[in-house]
């Protein structure tokens, strides 16, 4: 077993390093959350040092998680081979901890981590759960198509658009290709900041730090929440050919985003019902919408049919009755649906 010490306390929360690891990276630190066990958080720092990131992964753990903090240069992108070996290891490694609940990771990384979480982490779905990306080093990249190809997970990107390792036109471009390969891929910037916004130092900014922040915790709370690792899955069906498909029938709260043309019609909730006959679903409204938007009580909401691994189709039904074809996915357990028309609609369904 490696030695490790408990190197101090950082914000109340207890930090363990291993000083010799026997596989893989020389330097891994680990953040236990406050009680209990937690769902797994790797931190990948930047080429300044694992050290940058020891903020960052105390937070994670303070919120429940079992953060693991990692040099990100230790994955150097042109030794794909052994570098995704490495990462493989480390994850797990982690989860054979006592800290750690078992399931699937997320990943943090800051600019060269971030870039070695993408080119690295984002193909991992059998390990990995989703993916926060800080200002990514993206120069690196010859072929964005190919190179987004391999993304099998949710992605957020986060970077400032004056940023000369990560620049505009190749984060622009794998948001494109996201689009083109419909990847579940988010890309935010923020105008006024420049590389390491996040990070103690000449270019970092309190106020889109914590606006960054916020965002982290919104995609953890969404794809790797602290309950999720241990709750009941949803129930299945099973079709006449044998195939098992979930079961959707139930009530579920919605919620409603409108982007591009009908921004202004803004995000409310609603709450569906959705009732399905094998594989075939239909949904309607609960509630009223609000206005300007229409969409009576008792309207039609949602239809689709379902296989295997999700949905064989999905269309949502806008309050005036247009069907629309949409995209979607279900959650790993059954218990959250995103659908999302391509054009100006957004919904979010969780099961109580």
């Amino acid at each position: 077993m490696r030695p490790k010490i408990v190197i101090g306390l950082l914000t109340g929360v207890a930090v363990v390093a291993w000083t010799s690891p026997t596989i893989g990276v020389s330097f891994e630190q680990a953040f236990d959350p406050p009680s209990g066990r937690g769902p797994i958080v790797l931190v990948l720092s930047g080429a300044s040092g694992a050290y940058s990131g020891i903020s960052h992964a105390a937070k994670v753990a303070q919120l429940g998680y079992y953060a693991v903090l990692l040099d990100g240069g230790e994955f150097p992108f042109k030794y794909r081979k052994s570098a995704e070996d490495d990462l493989r290891r480390v994850i797990e490694r982690a989860q054979r901890s006592a800290k750690a609940l078992p399931g699937k990771v997320a990943v943090i990384g800051f600019s060269r981590g971030g870039g070695a979480a993408l080119t690295f982490a984002a193909p991992m779905r059998d390990l990995v759960s989703t993916i926060v990306a800080y200002y990514p080093v993206t120069i690196f990249v010859s072929n964005m198509p190919d190179f987004v190809g391999q993304f099998q997970v949710p992605i957020l990107v986060m970077a400032g658009e004056r940023d000369p390792y990560c620049p505009l036109d190749t984060l622009r471009a794998m948001e494109a290709a996201a689009k083109e390969g419909e990847k579940p891929f988010e890309l935010v910037l923020y105008p006024p900041v420049e590389h390491a916004f996040a990070i103690p130092g000449n270019t970092y900014n309190e106020e889109y730090n914590a606006l960054a922040w916020q965002r982290t915790t919104k995609m953890l709370s969404q794809y790797h929440p602290l309950r999720a690792q241990t709750a009941t899955p949803a129930p299945k069906v099973q079709l006449p050919s044998g195939e098992p498909v979930w079961n959707l029938s139930g009530d579920w709260d919605a919620l409603i985003e409108n982007y591009g043309p009908k921004v202004g019609d803004g995000t409310y909730p609603n709450v569906y019902r959705i009732t399905q006959t094998g594989g075939a679903f239909q949904a309607i409204r609960l509630r009223d919408n609000p206005p300007p938007t229409v969409g009576k009580a008792g309207s039609p909401s949602l239809q689709g049919e379902l296989e295997k691994d999700g949905f064989k189709r999905v269309d949502i039904v806008r309050g005036r009755g247009d069907v629309v074809p949409s995209k979607g996915h279900i959650s790993e357990d059954g218990k959250k649906i995103f659908i999302d028309d391509g054009f100006m609609v957004k919904v979010t369904l969780t099961r109580p």
